[in-house]
């Protein structure tokens, strides 16, 4: 399987997770965003391998928190996919967020990673 079908199947499944769902508990929640790039250059390619004059990109960055009922342990999980029409470098799936939060009274524990600027 190419790696930019397993990257539109990654896309398509975390669409399907976004969708509204019935039935889930109150302490869960998504959100996300979802976007499409598109590239285009008017000028003649400059190197020899530049053939392409557009490149279309699509990505998804869902991001699913739970808490517990007590609200003292939560989980963030945030994934990120992106496909690529030309780039194999640009195609691929990351984790931008996994973490397990703990909350005390005036404390607060953060185990996992997180991409910071």
């Amino acid at each position: 399987m190419s790696r930019m079908r397993l990257c539109l199947y990654g896309l398509m499944g975390a669409a399907t997770v976004l969708a509204p769902h019935q039935g889930l508990a109150a302490d869960f929640s998504y959100s996300g965003r979802v976007g499409a790039e598109l590239r285009a250059f008017f000028d003649d390619p400059a190197f020899a391998g530049q053939e392409q004059n557009s490149n279309v990109s699509a990505m998804v960055e869902p991001e699913f928190v739970w808490q517990s009922d007590d609200g003292a342990h939560a989980i963030n999980f945030k994934p990120f996919f992106r496909v690529d029409q030309h780039d194999d470098e640009r195609t691929h799936g990351d984790i931008r967020e996994l973490a397990w939060e703990y909350y005390a009274d005036d404390w607060e524990l953060r185990a996992g990673v997180r991409k910071v600027y």
